[in-house]
């Protein structure tokens, strides 16, 4: 039986020598151009892969720096509230400095004043006192 299909087909023909001779070329030029698209990809991959291992040195080396920046906040911090605490202290240290000095000088009023006083009563009495007159104690 032959049906109309088979009449619209071209016969098979085996390939000439030339054929054959421009597939082989072909078939290796080809496999040059993947070979060296297999070797561009490995040296991509290899500068890649180096590249990668750089910036984890640099990520690794600032997260060390943030680190570092971050204890030596803390530590300003820290000092910053004692600072504030020894504030306070100091300005009730310097209060009672100036209340003792203040006493002081008081104190020393109130001596000056006795000493004076005293003075002006040993005076009174030495004019009083019956030898500065001459008579018999």
């Amino acid at each position: 039986m032959h049906t109309l299909e088979d009449e619209d087909m071209e016969p098979v023909v085996p390939p000439s020598q030339l054929q054959k001779s421009r597939q082989q070329k072909e078939r290796v030029r080809v496999l040059y151009e993947q070979d060296q698209m297999v070797k561009r990809v490995e040296e991509l991959l290899r500068n890649f892969d180096a590249e990668l291992r750089l910036v984890r040195h640099d990520k690794m080396a600032l997260d060390t720096h943030l680190m570092k920046a971050e204890l030596r906040q803390l530590t300003l911090y820290e000092e910053y509230l004692l600072l504030k605490e020894f504030e306070k202290s100091e300005r009730g240290l310097a209060n009672k400095v100036e209340m003792k000095q203040q006493e002081k000088i008081d104190m020393q009023s109130k001596v000056s004043a006795s000493q004076n006083f005293c003075e002006l009563l040993d005076s009174r009495y030495f004019i009083l006192s019956p030898s500065a007159f001459g008579l018999p104690v």
